[in-house]
């Protein structure tokens, strides 16, 4: 739904608007990590789509990056969402700043 809503801002023409629909659901929290992993990647392919290879690159960076509690393991998906519910702070786990 997200991808969808963002694309309709890009194909018209609307970059700015795509990158904020994107923006906001990179703070949803995803039932299924593949599915916050997906939309990561339509958002850098949106950006490569225009020739903004620094933001896409700049948008996986964030993308991949782990999340910073150790107790996490965020390659078993099972766990890693039963975090996500749980700690009320937790907003997203690939977005986050220093």
């Amino acid at each position: 739904m997200w991808i969808a809503f963002a694309s309709f801002y890009e194909e018209g023409g609307s970059l700015d608007d795509a990158r904020t629909i994107f923006e906001k659901a990179t703070k949803v929290n995803y039932k299924n990590v593949n599915d916050l992993a997906t939309l990561w990647c339509e958002y850098a392919e949106m950006e490569l789509r225009h020739n903004n290879y620094q933001r896409a690159l700049d948008i996986m960076a964030r993308a991949t990056t782990p999340p910073r509690n150790p107790n996490v393991n965020f390659r078993d998906e099972v766990c890693f969402i039963k975090f996500i519910k749980h700690d009320k702070s937790f907003t997203n786990p690939f977005f986050f700043f220093s």
